[in-house]
C-alpha cells in the first residue's frame, strides 16, 4: 500500500507542477475567450505558414504525397521542406487533433503548450539535480517563460520556441553518467529525442549540439574525477546520433540535396545578434520597463521576436550570488557552469559586438563559425536560451541549499516578475477566407498567384482552406527557392512596387511558371492592382477579391 501512495505521489506531484505552469498560461493569454478552432492565437505570415506546415504532413501522408517536397507552393518547381521550418514532428504528432478539429486547434495548443513543456521538462531536471520541487518549480519558470521564449512566441515561431527536449537531453546525459540509467536505454531515449528535435528545428538541433559538445568537453577539463565517466556517456551519445541519423536518413537525403539552392544567410547573423544592453534592458515583450527604456531598445538590430536575450538586474545579481555559492560548494562544477555561461554569452554577440544599437567592429569567436556549413547559418541572438538555462539550474541549486531561507525564494520570486511578459501584445484574430476559395472551382488544379504575395498576405491559409484545391505560384516558408528568388518580378510582387518594366517581365513570369490566373484580394497594393488592370486580361469578380484570367504570349 505504501509502495503504492509512493508510486502515485511520484507521477501526481509532477503532473500537479506541470498543470501549474499551464495555469499561468491561461491566466496570461486567456485561451477560452476564444474559438479555438477558428481563432488563431498570433494570427500573421509565420502563424499562418506553420498552420499549413501542420496540415500538410498528415495530408501529404494520406494523399499519397512526397512530404519533403510540396509542389502546392512556389509551382511549378515547388520546395524542399527540409529547408523550411516544417516541424513535421509537431505536425505528425497532432496530427489526430489536426484531423478531428483542424490544423488551427492544433496550432493553438502546441502554441500555447509550448513555454509550460518548457518550464516542465527544465523542472524535471531540477528536481533530479536537486530534489527540491519549490526550487525546481522556479527555476523551470526562469527558462520556460525566458525572454527568449516569449520573444520567439510573440514572433510565431514555434520551431524555435518549443525547445522543451533541450532539457531532457541534458537530464539523460547527467542520469547515465551517475549511472541511473541503462546505456541501452540512454542510447535509445536520446537517439529518439534527436530524431524528434530533427523534425523541429534542425537549427536548435546543431547549436544545441554544438553547446553541448562544447560543455563536455569543459566538464572534461574541470571535472578530473569524472573523466571516465564523461567519455563513456559521449561515445554513448554518439551512438545515439548514428542511430538518430539511420531514421532520419530520409529527411537527411533531401536536406543534402537541397543543400545548394540554400541561401547562404537566411538572415544576417550580424543584424539578429545580441546587444550587450539587451541583457539588462527589456524590449516591448517584457511588461516591466519596456517604456522607461524604450529609447535604448528601439536602437537594438533584428526586431522584437529575436531580442530575447533580457535577463534583467535583478535575476542576474541573483544568479551571480548563485554561483558564487556554487563555486564554494563544488569549485570545478561552479567554474564549468561560469566557463559555459559567459561562451554562450559571447558567442551569442555574433561575429561583431554591438552596444546600444552601434556595430563596434570588435571581432567576436562567432566570426570563425560564420562561414562553416549548416551550423553557420544560425542565428547568434537565439543562443541565448541556453543562457537562461544555466540561469535556471543555478537558481534552482542556490534555492534548494541547507542555507536556503524563505528570502532567496522572496528574492527569486521579486526578480521573476521583472521577466514577467507584456501579454498585452499577444493578440487572436479569426482570418476572413474569401469565397472564390471556398466557394468556387474556378481556380481547382490550376497555377494560381495569389495577392497579396508570399509573406504579405494569407495565401498559404486561403490555400489550404481551400482544401489544397490548386497549386500557388508563391507562397511563404522563409525564402522564395532560388529560380524565384533571383527574378527582380518576385521582388515586385512581395514589396509591391512593379518597376517601369513590369508589365513584360510580368508576362514573361506567369508564361515560366505556367500561371492560369492572378487573383487579387483585398490589401494588394494599389501599384500592383493598377499594372494588373493594364494586362488587358478578362477578369470575374468574386467578393472583395478579382480574378484575372491569364492570357497566354
Amino acid at each position: 500500500m505504501n509502495t503504492n501512495s509512493a508510486t502515485k505521489e511520484k507521477l501526481l506531484l509532477p503532473l500537479l507542477f506541470f498543470l501549474l505552469y499551464v495555469l499561468i498560461d491561461v491566466l496570461y493569454f486567456h485561451p477560452f475567450d476564444h474559438n479555438l478552432k477558428q481563432t488563431i492565437f498570433l494570427p500573421g505570415s509565420d502563424a499562418e505558414s506553420f498552420i499549413w506546415f501542420i496540415y500538410w504532413w498528415p495530408y501529404a501522408i494520406m494523399h499519397d504525397l512526397n512530404p519533403f517536397i510540396t509542389h502546392y507552393i512556389w509551382s511549378p518547381g515547388g520546395v524542399n521542406l527540409t529547408w523550411a521550418t516544417s516541424i513535421p514532428t509537431l505536425s505528425l504528432i497532432t496530427a489526430p487533433l489536426t484531423i478531428m478539429f483542424g490544423p488551427v486547434f492544433s496550432w493553438n495548443l502546441l502554441s500555447l503548450l509550448a513555454a509550460p513543456l518548457n518550464a516542465f521538462c527544465a523542472f524535471v531536471l531540477l528536481k533530479y539535480l536537486y530534489k527540491n520541487n519549490a526550487a525546481a518549480f522556479l527555476g523551470g519558470y526562469v527558462f520556460g517563460y525566458s525572454s527568449y521564449v516569449i520573444g520567439q512566441l510573440f514572433g510565431g515561431h514555434l520551431n524555435l520556441d518549443f525547445i522543451c527536449l533541450i532539457p531532457l537531453s541534458i537530464l539523460l546525459f547527467i542520469m547515465h553518467t551517475n549511472k541511473d540509467i541503462n546505456k541501452y536505454y540512454f542510447v535509445i531515449i536520446m537517439a529518439l529525442i534527436i530524431f524528434l528535435e530533427a523534425g523541429i528545428s534542425t537549427e536548435v538541433l546543431a547549436t544545441a549540439t554544438l553547446f553541448g559538445f562544447v560543455s563536455i568537453m569543459l566538464f572534461f577539463v574541470f571535472e578530473k574525477g569524472s573523466r571516465s565517466k564523461l567519455i563513456v556517456s559521449s561515445l554513448c551519445l554518439l551512438s545515439s546520433y548514428v542511430i538518430a541519423a539511420v531514421f532520419l536518413a530520409p529527411f537527411l537525403y533531401f536536406l543534402i540535396n537541397g543543400f545548394d539552392g540554400a541561401p547562404k544567410f537566411v538572415a544576417s547573423p550580424s543584424t539578429y545578434s545580441s546587444d550587450l544592453l539587451n541583457y539588462v534592458i527589456p524590449t516591448p515583450i517584457t511588461r516591466i520597463g519596456r517604456t522607461v527604456f524604450a529609447s535604448i531598445y528601439s536602437r537594438f538590430t533584428g526586431n522584437y521576436a529575436e531580442e530575447g536575450a533580457y535577463i534583467g538586474v535583478p535575476l542576474l545579481l541573483l544568479f551571480a550570488l548563485s554561483l558564487i555559492d556554487k563555486i564554494v560548494e563544488n569549485r570545478r562544477t561552479g567554474f564549468a557552469l561560469l566557463v559555459i555561461f559567459v561562451m554562450v554569452i559571447v558567442f551569442s554577440f555574433g561575429p561583431f559586438i554591438h552596444v546600444n544599437g552601434v556595430n563596434t567592429h570588435i571581432k567576436m569567436p562567432w566570426s570563425f563559425f560564420k562561414q562553416a556549413p549548416l551550423i553557420g547559418k544560425a542565428l547568434p541572438t537565439r543562443f541565448t536560451n541556453y543562457a537562461s538555462l544555466i540561469v535556471a539550474i543555478t537558481i534552482g541549486f542556490w534555492l534548494s541549499t541547507e542555507a536556503a531561507t524563505k528570502k532567496r525564494y522572496v528574492a527569486v520570486i521579486a526578480s521573476i516578475m521583472f521577466i514577467v511578459p507584456n501579454t498585452s501584445i499577444y493578440n487572436w484574430g479569426a482570418p476572413s477566407v474569401p469565397s472564390i476559395f471556398t466557394k468556387h472551382n474556378i481556380l481547382k488544379n490550376n497555377n494560381v498567384i495569389v495577392l497579396p504575395f508570399g509573406y504579405t498576405g494569407p495565401s498559404m491559409f486561403w490555400q489550404l482552406e481551400s482544401g489544397m484545391a490548386f497549386n500557388m505560384v508563391g507562397g511563404y516558408v522563409g525564402l522564395a527557392p532560388l529560380p524565384f528568388r533571383k527574378m527582380q518580378v518576385t521582388s515586385a510582387l512581395l514589396y509591391g512596387a512593379p518597376g517601369s518594366h513590369f508589365h513584360d517581365l510580368f508576362k514573361a513570369y506567369c508564361e515560366q511558371f505556367n500561371v492560369t490566373y492572378v487573383v487579387a484580394c483585398s490589401g494588394t497594393p494599389a501599384p500592383l492592382v493598377q499594372s494588373l488592370k493594364k494586362e488587358g486580361w478578362t477578369t470575374d469578380k468574386y467578393g472583395q477579391c478579382t480574378v484575372y484570367h491569364v492570357h497566354k504570349i
